[in-house]
């Protein structure tokens, strides 16, 4: 019996060091893949992004390919974020309107998500500056195609439109990307309402002041 137990120690050990090598290897990988992607920048000459994160040449836009990235199981990582505030610029709140608005820290934030679940590096290689301005334009367009978006909300080359935002009697510009509710399976408006917190119950959204990217 000793030597049973001494036989699954052995072979939970090999199971241990397979994995510190497996994360090893996926660390390399994707260091190698952003070395490549900073490479790829140096090389080719790119009009600069505004401060609003657009719009960029349809050129630059073309070069984001992301096979794996399918809208529906992204509404679905997206659903879990709705009404839930983090900070100023990283929250959700759903309208009376049948609109759910996203701030575009919580559309990268679900991306990110999708891509860890699916090993993926982009989240990685997007991740800040106008490398996530261009992630997050990638995002509206196939969400617009999927007919999630809210029509005429977002410019082409954007990726929000800025709202005024009345919050405990202060008001305020925020960028949003609006997505219809009935794109998420299952959605009470109604219910949402109800069991919205403190912080979002505050937070009322008015009419679009601009249509411009906001980060």
């Amino acid at each position: 019996m000793h030597r049973i137990f001494k036989e699954l120690r052995n072979i939970q050990n090999v199971r241990v060091a397979l994995e510190q090598e497996l994360y090893k290897v996926r660390s390399v990988r994707i260091d190698l893949e952003k070395e490549l992607h900073n490479a790829q920048r140096l090389v080719s000459i790119r009009k600069p992004l505004s401060v609003y994160g657009g719009p960029v040449p349809a050129s630059d836009n073309s070069e984001i390919v992301i096979p794996w990235f399918d809208p529906a199981e992204f509404v679905g990582v997206l659903q879990k974020t709705i009404n839930i505030f983090r900070n100023r610029m990283t929250f959700s709140v759903s309208g009376k309107d049948g609109v759910i608005y996203f701030t575009p820290n919580v559309i990268y934030n679900s991306f990110k998500e999708l891509a860890d679940e699916k090993d993926a590096p982009e989240a990685l290689l997007y991740e800040s500056g106008e490398d996530r301005a261009r992630l997050l334009i990638f995002i509206t367009d196939k969400m617009r195609e999927y007919g999630a978006i809210v029509e005429n909300s977002i410019r082409p080359g954007y990726f929000s439109a800025q709202y005024n935002v009345m919050s405990r009697g202060s008001e305020g510009k925020i960028g949003f990307a609006p997505y219809f509710a009935d794109v998420f399976p299952g959605i009470n408006l109604a219910t949402l309402e109800k069991e919205k917190g403190t912080n979002i119950k505050a937070i009322e959204i008015g009419e679009p002041v601009s249509i411009r990217a906001a980060a």
